[in-house]
């Protein structure tokens, strides 16, 4: 990969890692961002537990694939944006 190339893919594996991080450190600052409101209780727990899951995976995954070269590390991520993908498609539509 060239200089440039793995620079866009360092920054969208920092924003991903620093987005999990509000998700668990300051998820008020962070739910309006994505149309959110937090709710409570368990409803609280699973925004937080599922979102900063999300974006920590995303992450480290990006980070991991980028620090040893291994393709496979990129799987993950693309699963997982192209099923948020598909999933935000089928809400519009319906």
């Amino acid at each position: 990969m060239n200089v440039a190339l793995k620079a866009v893919v360092l920054l969208c594996g920092v924003l991903f890692i620093v987005t999990g991080l509000r998700w668990l450190l300051a998820p008020a600052g962070v739910a309006p961002e994505f149309g959110l409101a937090l709710s409570t209780g368990v409803g609280l727990s699973s925004q937080i537990g599922d979102m900063s899951a999300f974006f920590l995976t995303l992450g480290v995954s990006i980070l991991m694939g980028l620090t040893t070269g291994r393709a496979i590390w990129y799987y993950p991520p693309m699963i997982l944006l192209s099923l948020t993908a598909v999933g935000r498609i089928l809400a519009w539509l319906l």
